[in-house]
């Protein structure tokens, strides 16, 4: 069950990386971090993404120590380049796979409480899966509205 698991989180999260950097890439400097009215920008977006997965990959499935200013990632405004954006989402994507792919069993069956509920590492692999594919979405559709 672990291995079949961890095949599919790494493919989906691989395809997940891909289709993000591939929408940013379509976008200028300007439009990436330009919200539409209803969202924050595909910038923020993306730093949220990065952010929320050292927090539910790095402390939540490995037991990393950090401090996380969620707000931040929404807020921030310095302006990286597409180019900066995309390379920090696949550092991101290389460090979750590597973590992943190299995840002990006890790790992957331990019960921790974090974020308020209990997770087993495959919990937080499940619910990690469905959040990123859910960003994925957004991604898309923030840069069909630019593109429109």
């Amino acid at each position: 069950m672990k291995a079949e698991q961890i095949g599919f989180f790494l493919r989906l999260h691989a395809e997940d990386y891909a289709s993000m950097v591939h929408s940013c890439r379509q976008l200028s400097l300007d439009q990436i971090w330009t919200p539409n009215p209803e969202a924050v920008s595909v910038a923020n977006l993306v730093c949220h993404v990065c952010e929320m997965e050292t927090f539910w990959i790095d402390q939540g499935l490995c037991g990393d120590d950090l401090d996380r200013d969620r707000q931040f990632e929404f807020d921030r405004n310095d302006r990286l380049s597409v180019d900066a954006l995309c390379e920090r989402m696949s550092d991101r994507c290389e460090r979750t796979q590597d973590r992943v792919r190299n995840l002990s069993d006890d790790d992957y069956q331990r019960e921790r409480q974090f974020h308020g509920d209990p997770f087993t590492g495959a919990g937080i692999l499940t619910w990690h899966m469905h959040h990123l594919g859910l960003h994925r979405g957004h991604v898309q559709t923030q840069v069909r509205w630019h593109l429109r």
